[in-house]
């Protein structure tokens, strides 16, 4: 039976609101942690700047990974690797027309 694998755990109404209570509290947590050691930081007078907390693009490309066969780079804005398509991708106005086109007929079809 499926509530002996434990996939109808939270039916009783018991296990959700423990949960979120657990969740809060380890996110408030890690927040302390994480305001401690910003505090820590501006103490010892190092810099927390953005571009410190700024995140890695792991999309960059570097010149030893983006050689294509001609040996010539392509690159986008920033570095990121610039992609083609090898099948042809709709336009959004496309995408548009055609859901519309399927909503049309969705209707259409309820009506008779």
């Amino acid at each position: 039976r499926s509530s002996d694998l434990g996939y109808r755990d939270e039916d009783d109404g018991v296990l959700v609101p423990l949960e979120l209570e657990y969740e809060r509290k380890v996110i408030a947590e890690a927040l302390e942690k994480w305001k401690a050691e910003k505090e820590a930081k501006l103490a010892r007078g190092d810099k927390v700047d953005a571009e410190e907390e700024e995140e890695v693009n792991i999309y960059a490309v570097h010149d030893d990974e983006s050689e294509n066969e001609s040996g010539e780079e392509k690159e986008g804005e920033e570095g990121q690797q610039k992609f083609i398509a090898h099948v042809p991708v709709p336009s959004q106005q496309e995408i548009e027309e055609a859901l519309v086109r399927r909503n049309t007929m969705e209707l259409l079809q309820q009506i008779v």
